[in-house]
């Protein structure tokens, strides 16, 4: 650490060459991959774990729910041991779980072994994703902090790009297993690297004291909303069990509430979420996330079973989107700096919802090239946005509160997902079943109607999305 004006919060020494900050960011990227590298990588292998392991498709969509559930419920809680104890130690724990997690689910004999290691592996991604924002701006003065998190951007974008097209691959050859086997060693290393060359901020001026009470209250509140959001088209949204989730969630709100207003070193700073930078960038970021999860669920429903392409070929065109973040990232970082996060953040949503809506509105038979380009303005829209976007946050938290900050932006990402799957899904079911119904007596189950019907859910579902966009544009705008 150095007292000059603008320094950054972390220095260490130059290795091999690299000054400290570039180590940060390059550790960074290492956590980013094995976030979004295994979410969309098992994203592309459900189908062949359902068939190998035996399920329903309903039972197998809880691999791909678990790490939602476990992100949203716990990054909150684990982002406060940062406050509090230092990134480096929950970073470095968060590898460890993540890797033998891993090589426990290449192991699995059975769904239930291999749900139980979903389990371990997202509670270590907890570990890892809810300080990535706060390693990241503590290596680089608040005057680069855009540049830093541009660098961020790009490192989630190649982990949301290389994960279908790693799985893809790896499935054309071997079995799912090796999706998990493979990755091992090289998550292996990555935290032995952590371990090596991260460096925690200075510990003076750190709170102290762990809330416990709040921790549990928190983690189950979100929990319950975001189970019962995501399974509630599934179980029925009048269902018993989707009452009780939502009515078990009110009743926890006061109770949180009342026990943070009582704790001196609260889990859940209201205060923080009293800063409108904070709380609008963190409500923007939600927003972002709803139109986002839109495209990348639903999307190939389009592409495989309206315009008939392969799993590896759907999985290659989705991946256009993030791949475009790897280049873009950086430049929104940059001018994030240059023109402030107001301006960037709001242009990087009201791009998403230019690109949502023309990606809705295709043609039956639009050629390759054009969901192609259509896809690439969805990239860039998040290459604009999520820099700006996390520096508005990470600049309205106080420093001791930026591991904290860091979780807020990673739960609203996983909440933003989950209504967003919600609400998308259930407009584009609705859609394509009445459009189908009114042209034939079967329905989806008639082949000649289906890929239209298909298609015409898709425009309405992702139009809600493009006018979530833009109400989180004018709220990036406010909050800026």
């Amino acid at each position: 650490m150095t007292d000059r004006p603008d320094a950054p919060l972390v220095t260490g020494p130059a290795t091999l060459g690299l000054p400290y900050h570039w180590w940060a960011i390059g550790l960074v990227t290492l956590g980013a991959l094995a976030m979004f590298m295994d979410v969309t990588a098992l994203n592309v292998a459900l189908p062949s774990l359902r068939t190998d392991l035996g399920v329903s498709r309903d039972e197998i969509l809880w691999i791909a729910l678990i790490p939602m559930l476990v992100l949203s419920g716990i990054s909150m809680s684990v982002g406060r041991l940062g406050d509090l104890y230092g990134t480096k130690r929950p970073y470095a724990a968060g590898f460890a779980l993540f890797t033998v997690a891993t090589g426990a689910a290449a192991l699995a004999g059975s769904f239930e072994e291999l749900l139980a290691a979903r389990v371990v592996q997202s509670i270590g991604l907890a570990f890892i994703t809810s300080n990535l924002g706060a390693i990241s701006t503590a290596a680089f003065p608040a005057s680069q902090r855009g540049k830093a998190l541009g660098f961020m951007a790009a490192a989630i974008g190649l982990g949301m790009a290389s994960g279908p097209l790693f799985a893809g691959a790896v499935l054309e050859w071997l079995d799912w297993r090796a999706i998990f086997w493979l990755r091992v060693p090289f998550f292996a290393l990555a935290g032995l690297l952590v371990a090596v060359r991260l460096r925690d901020p200075p510990p003076e001026g750190r709170p102290r004291g762990l809330d416990i009470p709040g921790a549990i209250w928190l983690s189950a509140l979100l929990f319950l909303l975001v189970l019962a959001v995501n399974r509630g088209q599934s179980w029925g949204w009048g269902s018993a069990t989707i009452v009780a989730l939502f009515a078990g969630a009110a009743v926890l709100l006061p109770v949180l509430i009342a026990t943070e207003r009582r704790s001196a070193s609260p889990t859940l700073a209201l205060a923080l979420f009293q800063n409108w930078g904070f709380s609008g960038g963190v409500l923007a970021s939600a927003c972002q996330a709803f139109g986002l999860a839109a495209v990348s669920v639903l999307a190939p429903f389009y592409l495989v079973e309206a315009r008939a392409l392969s799993i590896f070929e759907a999985g290659a065109l989705m991946a256009v989107f993030p791949a475009v973040v790897l280049f873009v990232g950086p430049l929104g970082g940059r001018a994030s700096d240059r023109f402030g996060v107001r301006a960037v953040s709001t242009a990087g949503l009201l791009i998403q919802a230019l690109a949502l809506a023309i990606l809705g509105w295709m043609a039956l038979d639009e050629p390759i090239v054009g969901i192609t380009l259509r896809l690439l303005v969805v990239g860039v829209a998040r290459g604009v946005f999520d820099a700006a976007n996390v520096s508005m946050i990470m600049g309205a938290a106080v420093a001791d509160r930026q591991a904290t900050a860091s979780a807020a932006l990673s739960t609203s990402r996983s909440i933003g997902q989950a209504i967003g799957i919600a609400i998308a899904g259930a407009i584009f079911t609705a859609q394509a079943t009445s459009f189908a119904l009114a042209r034939s007596g079967v329905g989806l189950d008639d082949a000649a109607v289906k890929p239209e019907a298909l298609l015409h859910g898709l425009e309405w579902a992702l139009t809600a999305s493009a006018a979530i966009a833009v109400a989180g544009a004018a709220i990036a705008w406010v909050a800026g």
